[in-house]
């Protein structure tokens, strides 16, 4: 293959590559967005069950509804997952084209990794931001208007909850930046070392 042809198809690839970033940045932009309207769909049902005509069997429509939202969520992370996979694809082969590991961010730098470790913790943040937290709320609304009325050490273990959860999420975000650092001088390395850059 000479030069021209490389370059063509290097920009055709390259072309392909943004589609499908845009792509995988819209799936992502539109899962975070919808959480609001899993929070308002599940006040709503609780405003239903505490209306004038109250109905308590109306409150299992809240695990319904985070059961129904998990299933669309799955939908939409199996589209992203594919458009993921095939811009790591069309990265390692402009990576052949090029003989060098110049685009690397969904083959080695996309979070979470291969690594299990980061897998788990992007599933547990995942799944406190999905289901965990807005059941929550909707328990912590319960017990506020109720006054705690079941037990009054409800409200203690509920503020603890919420603790605990703000720092197991502040604390998955300095993990992920520092397990990024650590990549990056790596990457950094390894590129010095196919250059003859010094070190």
């Amino acid at each position: 293959m000479d030069t021209d042809e490389k370059k063509e198809l290097l920009e055709h690839l390259g072309a392909q590559y943004k589609i499908y970033r845009d792509d995988v940045r819209l799936f992502i932009t539109t899962s975070a967005a919808s959480i609001p309207l899993l929070a308002f769909l599940l006040f709503g049902e609780l405003a239903a069950a505490r209306g004038t005509n109250s109905d308590s069997r109306l409150y299992v429509l809240i695990p319904l509804s985070v059961a129904w939202y998990g299933s669309v969520l799955s939908l939409v992370q199996s589209f992203l997952s594919v458009a993921a996979e095939y811009s790591e694809l069309i990265e390692q082969k402009m990576n052949l084209l090029l003989k060098d590991e110049t685009f690397n961010y969904e083959s080695k730098y996309i979070f979470p990794g291969q690594n299990l470790g980061e897998i788990a913790l992007f599933g547990a943040v995942a799944l406190f931001s999905a289901t965990v937290i807005p059941v929550a709320w909707v328990a912590g609304y319960v017990g506020l208007t109720k006054g705690f009325e079941t037990s009054p050490s409800v409200a203690s273990v509920l503020m603890v909850g919420f603790v605990v959860i703000c720092v197991c999420e502040f604390g998955a975000v300095v993990l992920v930046r520092q397990s990024r650092k650590r990549l990056n001088k790596k990457l950094l390395e390894d590129w010095k070392d196919a250059h003859g850059f010094p070190h």
